[in-house]
C-alpha cells in the first residue's frame, strides 16, 4: 500500500519591520566564479554530445522541407585493411588466370617475401559445378552421365588423398544434380573426410536473382540436410549466389555462418574484396551490400586475398594443371603475404574446380603438378609458420574470436550513402 505525500503547510511570511531599508550584501567572488565554471562545463557537455551525434548520423532534406535524421552505414573498412591494387598489379584481362594457359610470358616468376607481419589462413577450395552431366538417366540404365559423375567422384578422391598426403584441411563445396548421385549411391566418403578434418560445404548455382525466396529457402535447406545426412557433419559455409538480395536472410534461417570469395563468375571481383581480412557484412546480394560491416553480424564474409581485381575469377586456379599455370596462384599468394597484416586474420583462398578437369586427358600429369606444388611451394611456407592451412570454418572462427577482442577499440568507417534494395 501506497502512502499518500502529504504537504507541508507554507510558513506564514515574515512581517515587514519599519525602519529604513538596508540594501543587500554583495556576493563572494568565490560565488561568481563557480557559476562561471558551471557554464563552461555545461556548454563543453553539449558541444560533445553534438558532436557525437553529428559523427554517427547524416542530416538529410525532407520532401516538406524538414530535417530527417538518418543513421550512417559501418563500412567494411572498419575492420579490413584497404589494398591498393597499383601497389601490386597492373595490365588487363590478357594477363588473368584463364588466359594464362596460352601465353605465360606475361607474367614473371614470383619471388617469395623475405619476412612478413603475420602469418596467412590457407585455404584450399574444391568445388563441383551444377553440370548436368551429373544426372541420373531416368531409365536407370547405364549411360555417359554414369561415366562422367563416376570419373569426376574417382577425381575428387584423388585430390582429397594428395591433400592428406599433405596434412591440409580442404573446404568441398558441393551441389546438386553430384549430391543427388551421391545420396543415391550411399557414399561414405563424406563422412570419412569430415572426421579428417575436411569441411563439406555448399556450393551453389541453382537459382538466380529473381528466384522467389520461398524456393531459394526451400532448395538451400534440402541440400544442407542432404549434404549432413551424407557427412554426418554440420554444414555451415557456403559460396554462391552472389546477386541474390535475400541470400543472408537465408543464410540465416538456415543457421550458416560463414561464406567465402567472390564468385560471380561473369563479374570482375569488387576492387574494394581483394584483401585479406575478412568482416561481417551487414547483408548480400550485390558488392555495395557486402561492404556494408555489421558488428553485431552472424554471418563472416571470407575474401580470397589479394588477386587482381580486373581478373573474372580471379581465386581459380588455371587448367590445365601445369608449373606455368601456378605461377599464377603463386603469385597471388605471394603478393597476399606481403601484404598481411599484423594481429589481425588474414586469409588466401585458392579455388580448384572439379570440372576443370574435364579439358584434359591426362589426369595423372596434372595430379602429379598439384602435388609438386604443394610439396616445393605451399609445405615450406606451412614449416615457416606463414601459412596455416585451414578450413572456411575455422577460419571464420578465428575471425569471430579477433573480433570480440577488438570491438571496443574499432574506430568506425562510414558509408555516406545507404544501398538501395
Amino acid at each position: 500500500m501506497s502512502m499518500k505525500r502529504v504537504s507541508k503547510t507554507p510558513s506564514l511570511p515574515t512581517p515587514a519591520q519599519e525602519g529604513p531599508v538596508e540594501p543587500p550584501k554583495a556576493r563572494g567572488a568565490l560565488w561568481v566564479y563557480f557559476v562561471m565554471l558551471s557554464f563552461v562545463v555545461v556548454t563543453a557537455f553539449v558541444v560533445v554530445v553534438f558532436s557525437i551525434v553529428d559523427n554517427g548520423t547524416e542530416v538529410t532534406e525532407g520532401a516538406e522541407g524538414t530535417k530527417d535524421v538518418e543513421e550512417k552505414l559501418y563500412s567494411h573498412f572498419s575492420v579490413v585493411t584497404p589494398i591498393a591494387q597499383s601497389d601490386h598489379y597492373t595490365g588487363s584481362v590478357d594477363e588473368c588466370a584463364f588466359a594464362i594457359k596460352t601465353d605465360i610470358s606475361t607474367l614473371p616468376v614470383p619471388t617469395s617475401p623475405e619476412r612478413i607481419a603475420e602469418s596467412v589462413y590457407l585455404l584450399l577450395n574444391i568445388e563441383i559445378n551444377d553440370a548436368p552431366e551429373y544426372a541420373e538417366d531416368s531409365t536407370g540404365e547405364e549411360t555417359e552421365q554414369d561415366d562422367a559423375f563416376t570419373r569426376d567422384f574417382a577425381r575428387l578422391k584423388r585430390l582429397v588423398g594428395i591433400a592428406d598426403e599433405h596434412n591440409i584441411p580442404l573446404t568441398i563445396g558441393l551441389q546438386p544434380p553430384f549430391t543427388d548421385r551421391l545420396q543415391r549411391q550411399g557414399v561414405s566418403e563424406l563422412k570419412s573426410w569430415s572426421e579428417y578434418g575436411h569441411e563439406i560445404a555448399i556450393r551453389y548455382d541453382g537459382a538466380t536473382r529473381e528466384t522467389p525466396y520461398g524456393q531459394w529457402l526451400s532448395s538451400l535447406h534440402d541440400l544442407q540436410n542432404q549434404l549432413e545426412e551424407l557427412c554426418n557433419c554440420e554444414v555451415t559455409s557456403w559460396s554462391g549466389g552472389d546477386d541474390y538480395l535475400g541470400i543472408f536472410d537465408v543464410a540465416n534461417e538456415l543457421g550458416f555462418s560463414a561464406t567465402y570469395g567472390w564468385s560471380e563468375e561473369e563479374q570482375n571481383i569488387p576492387e574494394a574484396f581483394a584483401v585479406m581480412n575478412p568482416w561481417m557484412p551487414v547483408s548480400g546480394g550485390s558488392a555495395e551490400a557486402l561492404k556494408q560491416f555489421d558488428p553485431d553480424g552472424t554471418i563472416v564474409f571470407l575474401p580470397s586475398g589479394v588477386y587482381p581485381a580486373h581478373c573474372v575469377g580471379s581465386d581459380n586456379i588455371a587448367f590445365p594443371l601445369s608449373a606455368d599455370n601456378f605461377i599464377y596462384t603463386t603469385s597471388a599468394l605471394y603478393e597476399t603475404l606481403e601484404s598481411a597484416v599484423d594481429k589481425k586474420v588474414n586469409v588466401f583462398i585458392a579455388s580448384l574446380s572439379l570440372n576443370g578437369f574435364a579439358q584434359v586427358s591426362d589426369d595423372e600429369v596434372e595430379f602429379t603438378v598439384f602435388d609438386t606444388w604443394l610439396t616445393e611451394i605451399i609445405d615450406p611456407l606451412i614449416a615457416r609458420r606463414w601459412l596455416k592451412p585451414s578450413t572456411v570454418y575455422e577460419a571464420a572462427r578465428a575471425y569471430e574470436l579477433w573480433l570480440t577482442t577488438v570491438a571496443g577499440t574499432l574506430i568506425p568507417v562510414f558509408i555516406e550513402e545507404s544501398v538501395d534494395e
